[in-house]
């Protein structure tokens, strides 16, 4: 539920909405709301968060984005592990500035994200309209004196071919993660560390086709160099009719299984996976 005003240079949304702030496709360092994991497929729905909003346009192709954010602190007794009232210290406030020079897209971001103060940017575009470009980090500066600051940094590189298969790969540098799955465990039960990956350095290579208007397939596989583990992805998408489709979703990890000693390797604690899905539009 949100409530909305807008103008021919400007709008303002109040209320429970989803906010997306990525560049790229799997890894998503700027995405700080809700944001998908790197081996998600569905994302037409995304879940929102309390916010405000506006949109303000400084151009035809420019324009500036201020955003809150309300925080939760964790509750575990509750229907969905969050406390139902807010807490201020873990507010977010973050503001944007998108516009277009040299045949790019270029993003500024900073402010205030739950307990840490970032800064940094987006860029997207093609270089000789053949190769796509996707870049997307910030630096971070916790409040809490005990973490350090990190560097969050992700490139993309993508190519549709005529025959309407993509190629993307995508490169992540992951400061906030750990060159040790050991380490990352034990900061995660300290309360030190709620990042999305364990791992320092990922890389994300997949392939998409589109075999008929009725059907299109991907193949995804993610990397953990930290650990050397891997997850393996295949999805295909059947149209079954106007307003409805039927997804398979096949999940392959690699890695080092935990035992009793504790977890050896990220990817290689995820269980093989088969998925079908039924979706109805209305």
């Amino acid at each position: 539920f949100n409530l909305q005003w807008s103008s021919a240079n400007a709008s303002l949304t109040v209320g429970r909405q989803p906010i997306s702030l990525a560049t790229t496709f799997y890894f998503t360092p700027n995405d700080l709301f809700a944001p998908f994991a790197a081996q998600a497929f569905f994302r037409v729905y995304k879940p929102g968060v309390d916010s405000a909003r506006a949109e303000i346009k400084l151009g035809n192709l420019s324009q500036l984005s201020l955003i809150g954010v309300l925080g939760y602190d964790e509750d575990a007794s509750s229907d969905n592990g969050w406390e139902s009232t807010p807490d201020w210290d873990q507010t977010a406030l973050i503001s944007r500035l998108v516009f277009a020079a040299h045949g790019f897209e270029w993003g500024l971001l900073g402010g205030t994200a739950y307990d840490r103060t970032i800064a940094g940017g987006s860029l997207q575009g093609e270089i000789a309209d053949w190769l796509g470009l996707r870049l997307e980090g910030h630096y971070a500066w916790p409040d809490d004196d005990g973490i350090d600051n990190y560097l969050l940094l992700n490139i993309g590189l993508e190519h549709r071919f005529p025959g309407s298969m993509t190629i993307r790969f995508e490169q992540f540098h992951n400061g906030q993660g750990f060159t040790a799955v050991a380490d990352a465990v034990r900061a995660i039960q300290q309360g030190d560390y709620d990042g999305l990956y364990l791992g320092e350095n990922y890389s994300a290579l997949s392939l998409g086709y589109e075999f008929s208007p009725l059907l299109y397939g991907e193949l995804l596989a993610l990397v953990n160099w930290s650990d050397d583990s891997q997850l393996y992805t295949a999805n295909a998408v059947y149209s079954v009719a106007d307003e409805s489709e039927l997804s398979a979703v096949l999940s392959l990890p690699n890695g080092d299984e935990p035992n009793n000693a504790g977890i050896k390797s990220e990817f290689g604690t995820r269980p093989w996976a088969v998925n079908l899905e039924y979706r109805l539009y209305f």
